[in-house]
């Protein structure tokens, strides 16, 4: 992954600039993969996304690129943190093999736009072996029923 090059630059970066869900389940090469993932990302301005980035401590190898880049395209004023319209999953400790679980958790909660979820309760559908964080979901509103 951190050595992909053009091929993937070209299939990704206008793939990401359209997904409303970016996924990466696999090693993260001591940070390397997820700051490919997170830097070769492409951000708009108002674009919601929701991205899981499922692989060995992405917490602690994410960094604020993302972010970065997210205020930038918002403008600075209106979102200060990079959070708005960007909900971030990631996992805190090692992630184990059975990732396509809590993938789908995510993926039917952006499913069922109808009924909506919070994020406490998408996370109670994750696999129990994994430790996940999530940042970004300080703007969600939801109407209470």
């Amino acid at each position: 992954m951190s050595g992909a090059g053009k091929d993937f630059d070209d299939l990704y970066k206008p793939a990401s600039e359209k997904a409303d869900f970016i996924y990466y389940g696999g090693h993260s090469g001591l940070g390397s993969n997820i700051k490919a993932v997170a830097d070769r990302a492409t951000v708009v301005a108002g674009k919601y996304q929701v991205v899981y980035l499922n692989g060995c401590q992405t917490f602690g190898y994410l960094g604020t690129s993302w972010n970065e880049r997210k205020t930038a395209a918002n403008g600075a004023a209106k979102d200060p943190e990079g959070t708005k319209d960007l909900d971030v999953f990631v996992t805190a400790l090692p992630a184990f093999d059975d990732g396509a679980r809590s993938m789908l958790a995510v993926y039917k909660a952006l499913e069922g736009i109808d009924n909506p979820k919070t994020v406490n309760k998408i996370l109670e559908s994750f696999s129990a072996r994994h430790l996940n964080v999530v940042f970004g979901e300080d703007d969600n509103q939801f109407k209470p029923r």
